[in-house]
């Protein structure tokens, strides 16, 4: 999930919009990754966990996550398509939950973290030789999003941001909303095209300011309690 792999794979399959979770890196750039932590390897190979905002967007989109699935079946394109998903590296982890508690900053418990250096050749040429080999993508920035994924297939932007009280706590060092929704703005209308939008967020002052700042695309309040 997270990945233009997936996305174009789900649009394969009949789906008709694709959710994602953005995030600001270090550097200022919209990237596409779910945790608020994220593994990495340091000089002398042990592992970091850091918060997404203090990753520069290059860590982020060169880590590697495998899924196990057909190789086979996801070479296919959809039916009139002329893109190829595009395949950075990504993190293996367990998705955890997308709400802003506490329990949300917590790292995945299932994955073995750090980044995996496996050449993208290598990747192709194994998954092609072995159907049940794992299919490697990677997490792109948002802008890497919009233009790998097949046009025809929406996106539901995914506004991540952690209520004060995590952002404090865990030292999550997030912009503010305003600097945030600014640059994910920023990216979207340069690389939109005519594709389908809806933005969503658990945070109601994020879901305001994404009204406020924009008035092309819808802006849904998520919420547990239904």
């Amino acid at each position: 999930e997270n990945t233009i792999l997936s996305f174009n794979t789900a649009g394969q399959s009949g789906a008709t919009h694709v959710e994602m979770d953005v995030q600001i890196s270090k550097d200022g750039v919209p990237v596409i990754f779910h945790n608020w932590l994220f593994d990495v390897t340091t000089d002398d190979s042990s592992a970091l966990r850091l918060p997404v905002s203090q990753v520069p967007a290059a860590t982020i989109c060169k880590a590697k996550t495998a899924a196990k699935s057909n190789a086979a079946k996801h070479k296919q394109r959809a039916p009139g398509s002329s893109k190829k998903p595009t395949s950075p590296s990504s993190v293996p982890g367990e998705r955890s939950r997308s709400l802003p508690s506490s329990s949300a900053g917590a790292a995945a418990s299932g994955g073995s973290g750090g980044i995996n250096g496996v050449p993208q050749e290598e990747e192709e040429d194994e998954q092609s030789s072995h159907p049940s080999a794992p299919i490697q993508a990677g997490y792109p920035t948002l802008e890497q999003a919009l233009k790998g994924v097949d046009d025809y297939i929406g996106f539901n932007v995914e506004l991540k941001y952690p209520s004060d009280y995590v952002n404090r706590s865990q030292g999550l060092g997030f912009v503010d909303r305003v600097a945030y929704i600014d640059l994910v703005l920023d990216t979207l209308f340069k690389h939109v095209g005519s594709r389908k939008i809806i933005f969503s967020s658990f945070d109601p002052d994020m879901c305001l300011l994404a009204s406020l700042k924009q008035s092309m695309y819808p802006v849904l309040f998520l919420t547990e309690g239904g």
